[in-house]
C-alpha cells in the first residue's frame, strides 16, 4: 500500500514539489490577505511535505491551485497546470513509505501465540 525503495523516494520528491508550490502561493498573496490564509497554506504545505493525510491535502491543494490559475497571468498558467497534474497524481498514488501516513495507517504485523498441542488430554 505504501511503496518503498525508488518508488517511495519518487513520491517523496512529488510531495516536496507540491509542498513547495503551496509555499510559493504564500509569496503571491495579495497585500491585504489575512494571516489566516497564509497559515492555512503553511499547514497545507507541511501536510504535503510530511505526508500527513495526503489525499485530502492534495485535494485542497488542487482547489487552491485551480483558483490561483483562474486569477493568474497567462505566463503562469502552464506552470500551475503542471503543478496541478503533479498534485493530482500524488493524491491518487498516495504518500509512499517515507511519510507519516505510512506510520499511522500502514500495515501491522500481528503475531498470534502458538498453542502447545502436547498439553491436550488423550
Amino acid at each position: 500500500m505504501f511503496p518503498a525503495g525508488t518508488a517511495g523516494i519518487a513520491l517523496l520528491i512529488m510531495r516536496v514539489a507540491s509542498g513547495a508550490m503551496m509555499l510559493q502561493h504564500i509569496c503571491r498573496l495579495p497585500p491585504l490577505a489575512t494571516p489566516v490564509s497564509a497559515l492555512i497554506l503553511i499547514l497545507l504545505a507541511g501536510a504535503l511535505f510530511f505526508g500527513f493525510l495526503t489525499p485530502y491535502a492534495s485535494a485542497v491543494s488542487c482547489v487552491i491551485e485551480l483558483t490561483s490559475m483562474v486569477r493568474s497571468e497567462a505566463q503562469l498558467e502552464l506552470f500551475i497546470a503542471i503543478s496541478i497534474a503533479n498534485t493530482v497524481a500524488l493524491g491518487i498514488l498516495g504518500p509512499g513509505a517515507y511519510s507519516f501516513d505510512s506510520h499511522i495507517f500502514g500495515r501491522r504485523v500481528i503475531n498470534f501465540p502458538i498453542r502447545n498441542k502436547s498439553k491436550t488430554p488423550r
